[in-house]
């Protein structure tokens, strides 16, 4: 069977995932082809379909992405700060948890659409290197 660790990796983005089959398979009408999505997103189809059966599981970078070409709110499938790689014992953790308790909701929010902003700036360097390299592989 899976190890905690990658088994947790699979369900950590399950409700997501099973959101964007909704989407993509849920009526007669084919939204999208795993083609399609795959070249959105800068992967293969074979990838979008190991992620569809959940075969294997995503990163929080390409949870955005879906959520982006789906007009998917984030939040509603995971934690916006789960992918901070600090311990809970460490100082700067609890600073960081410091911090965030004392801002208003209306400012969490705020921290929130600017951490997706910096996301985004960082989804498209990634894909202006990659279209790069696709002009070089020509």
């Amino acid at each position: 069977m899976y190890s905690n660790n990658k088994k947790e990796r699979l369900e950590k983005y399950d409700k997501l995932i099973d959101k964007v089959n909704e989407i993509m398979y849920g009526s007669e009408e084919k939204v999208m082809s795993q083609r399609k999505l795959a070249k959105l997103i800068g992967n293969t189809s074979a990838q979008i379909c190991r992620w569809l059966n959940k075969e294997q599981g995503l990163n929080m970078e390409t949870a955005f992405l879906l959520c982006q070409v789906f007009n998917l709110e984030p939040t509603d499938y995971f934690e916006i700060f789960d992918n901070i790689q600090i311990s809970k014992n460490n100082q700067e953790y609890s600073e960081y948890n410091n911090l965030i308790s004392q801002l208003s909701e209306e400012n969490l929010q705020k921290v929130y659409e600017y951490i997706n902003y910096l996301l985004y700036l960082q989804n498209q360097e990634k894909e202006a290197r990659r279209n790069l390299v696709r002009k070089i592989d020509k």
